[in-house]
């Protein structure tokens, strides 16, 4: 938190020089403004990408819903190719010595 505090002061700080010599000298008028507008300021727009993103997060899920990447019989025998080539790995890491040729590297 103290960090976003000094990240406003730094950009809100030429503001507030202004806004004083403009109210001739009232730095506390010109503080107490910039505090009560600040937060109308930042969490405007926050509220506004906050509402944009998660009616693209919606969309997405309903897209994603009525769209399957894998069809459950692609993805079954997917999972089995790979489950058989991980076993025949394994046979040849165990038996690395004295297993056929086709398992040894060269």
């Amino acid at each position: 938190m103290l960090g976003w505090a000094v990240v406003l002061a730094f950009i809100l700080h030429p503001l507030h020089e202004r806004l004083t010599r403009r109210l001739k000298g009232r730095r506390a008028l010109s503080a107490g403004i910039l505090t009560t507008l600040t937060p109308f300021l930042v969490l405007a727009p926050l509220s506004v990408l906050t509402g944009a993103f998660v009616g693209q997060v919606t969309r997405l899920i309903e897209y994603l819903r009525g769209h399957s990447f894998l069809s459950f019989p692609s993805w079954s025998s997917a999972c089995r190719a790979i489950r058989s080539s991980a076993a025949r790995s394994a046979g040849c890491a165990r038996t690395r010595w004295s297993a056929p040729r086709s398992c040894r590297a060269g």
